[in-house]
């Protein structure tokens, strides 16, 4: 398995690579969608996002789609 947030690892998935692993369930795609919201933690680079964004555009050409991305720091403490 390859993991996408372990710090220096140049081995993490290709946006191509995770295309391939995503997949779209029919049955909860009824009604027609008319907006969508990805939500993604910005850990890295956004790969997954951009995979996501990809299969979804593909299968619902036209509808808007919105990132939503969740990050966090953690800055050291000037006075200690």
């Amino acid at each position: 398995m390859v993991v996408s947030h372990a710090p220096g690892d140049s081995n993490r998935a290709l946006v191509e690579e995770l295309i391939a692993n995503y997949q779209i369930d029919a049955t909860l795609t009824n009604p027609e969608l008319v907006n969508i919201g990805i939500f993604d933690d910005v850990l890295m680079v956004g790969r997954h996002y951009r995979a996501m964004h990809t299969v979804l555009s593909q299968r619902f050409p036209g509808v808007p789609i919105t990132g939503i991305f969740i990050a966090r720091t953690i800055h050291p403490n000037p006075f200690e």
